[in-house]
């Protein structure tokens, strides 16, 4: 499931660190091959040491990605991956040239770099900026759950007790690697509301300054109809908002024979437009189509009314 949710959010959106998390879930769930091999044959050295390669390499990825969430390589991360790296090199030299391990010493050699690139890992989630709380806490308790639970493998005795430990390190790893996910998630719908938020402010700024204005401002569809006008249209025309709006044409402001027309190249007109209670006035405008993909809007800013007859300058 874990893997699903990271292929598809990679899928998505194309972030490196998603599709390394995807390859660290894919290569610890190969760890149920060995696994299933040493339920057959216990004392198979060759299964044990698949087992814990896949178990570092598993880590080491989700390490790889937790690095890369935040920026791209650096050479210090460089410097900690490869020395994670070669640490189990050099331990997995040790352990093929010494045999099975049957000592707690011995086991050493093989299971130290994978714990200490699970609190690689937590360190750097210390460091990762998460919007979401929740996934923070997440990430971070998991991690500690893995590192203890392999810290606890080097101690125990009983074999009962440390199949325990193996499958609760087989089942704490994709909540570790869901955990990052959640955090996408989470971050994606944070930016998201910040986004909401800059544009409904951005929204009000705007219909405080065409409110304010001293120009009349209308924008029209590709037919003429209405979509839009400023507290200054209203006041000069007379018409409320629900009498307007997607329910006159542009030609009906107008008095004389005129009709809207689009165009992509802004013009200038002089005309007169007529209120509702009949009187006339002259104007200036300035119109400008705007085309894109979904649909076509015309502004029109009209500018110098000067009323007729007993309406007062508007000026």
């Amino acid at each position: 499931m874990a893997f699903i949710s990271l292929r598809v959010n990679y899928n998505s959106t194309r972030k490196p660190y998603l599709l390394l998390g995807s390859i660290a879930i894919g290569i610890e769930a190969l760890r149920q091959i060995p696994a299933l091999l040493l339920s057959f044959s216990p004392e198979s050295f060759l299964a044990l040491l698949l087992s814990f390669f896949l178990q570092f390499f598993a880590s080491w990825m989700l390490l790889c990605a937790i690095i890369r969430k935040e920026s791209v390589f650096s050479t210090n991360h460089k410097i900690l991956l490869g020395l994670l790296f070669a640490s189990y090199a050099l331990g997995l030299v040790f352990t093929v040239v010494t045999g099975y391990p049957h000592s707690t010493l011995s086991w050493l050699a093989i299971t130290l770099p994978a714990i200490f690139t699970v609190l690689a890992v937590l360190w750097k989630i210390r460091h990762t900026e998460i919007a979401a709380l929740s996934g923070k806490i997440l990430l971070f308790l998991s991690g500690i759950s893995l590192a203890s639970i392999r810290i606890a493998l080097l101690i125990v005795d009983s074999t009962e007790m440390v199949y325990l430990l193996y499958y609760l390190d087989v089942l704490v790893f994709p909540i570790l690697v869901s955990a990052l996910v959640l955090a996408e998630i989470e971050n994606a719908h944070s930016k998201l509301n910040t986004l909401l938020k800059e544009k409904t402010r951005s929204e009000a700024n705007l219909r405080f300054i065409l409110d304010n204005s001293v120009d009349i401002i209308l924008t029209v569809n590709s037919a003429g109809l209405l979509l839009t006008w400023n507290k200054r249209a209203e006041n000069v025309f007379g018409y409320t908002n629900s009498q307007a709006i997607r329910k006159m044409y542009i030609d009906d402001l107008f008095s004389g024979n005129y009709w809207h027309k689009n165009t992509d190249k802004e013009q200038e007109l002089s005309a007169i437009m007529e209120r509702i209670d009949g009187k006339t006035f002259s104007v200036k405008a300035r119109i400008k189509t705007i085309i894109d993909e979904s649909e076509t809007q015309t502004i029109y800013v009209i500018r110098n009314a000067e009323i007729k007859s007993e309406q007062p300058d508007l000026n």
